[in-house]
């Protein structure tokens, strides 16, 4: 019998985010749409199966300018058929920009050939780069995360926090985790609640979530991303 997984999804203290480059390719994101691979015989699917947004009101930080802010909920998974894993990673999060349609030619995915430690999720093992591609005007910049912590299961705690000038464009990271020969698929997180904050933004601002996985399989690498609905607050 498949056990699930042994590394738990973990508090991401620091993630790489670059443009692509290099014969990197992700797909456009175009709303809620799974993404689906099929390669070397492996079929992989990853899915935002479900989300919530809600609107901070007087939670919203008191004295800060230009700040928007709500609290969102996700439920995500990937599946792989069959199952066969030497090793992998799945990250999950926000696409969030400022006065930027982020459902239009913003993409993100989990960039391959990075060496050991590059992108590290510093104290928690969990190597991880992010590569990211938008259209021409559209400034990329550094990965947020959150903090303090993150449960599974049972949702997380504490905040994720970006600030973004207008035309901007990150990923905010709700977690990530290490797949090896263990893990059982389908493969699912989910989080509560969760806040989510844009600082020093003029405009309104917009987010997307997603799930980004990449499996190694005996012969054969995959990788996909999924996207749920964007959203403006």
């Amino acid at each position: 019998m498949k056990r699930r997984c042994r590394r738990s999804w973990a508090m991401v203290a620091a993630m790489t985010v670059a443009a692509i480059g290099g014969g990197v390719a992700v797909p456009p994101a175009m709303g809620a749409v799974p993404g689906e691979v099929v390669a070397g015989g492996l079929r992989m699917v990853a899915a935002v199966d479900s989300g919530a947004v809600v609107p901070v009101g007087a939670d919203t930080a008191q004295g800060v300018p230009f700040t928007h802010a709500v609290k969102v909920s996700g439920g995500y998974s990937v599946g792989l058929d069959p199952v066969v894993v030497r090793a992998g990673e799945v990250v999950v999060g926000y696409l969030v920009g400022c006065a930027v349609d982020i459902s239009n030619g913003i993409s993100i995915g989990i960039s391959p050939g990075v060496s050991a430690g590059a992108g590290l999720a510093q104290g928690v093992g969990v190597g991880v780069a992010l590569a990211m591609d938008a259209p021409p005007g559209v400034a990329i910049t550094t990965a947020a995360s959150i903090a303090p912590g993150i449960g599974v299961g049972a949702g997380i705690g504490g905040a994720l926090g970006v600030n973004l000038a207008p035309g901007a464009v990150t990923a905010a990271v709700v977690g990530a985790t290490e797949l090896d020969s263990d893990v059982a698929f389908p493969y699912t997180f989910a989080h509560t609640d969760t806040p989510l904050r844009v600082s020093g933004c003029l405009s309104p601002a917009s987010a997307m979530p997603f799930v980004t996985a990449r499996v190694d399989g005996v012969d054969t690498a995959v990788a996909t991303t999924g996207y749920g609905d964007p959203f403006w607050f």
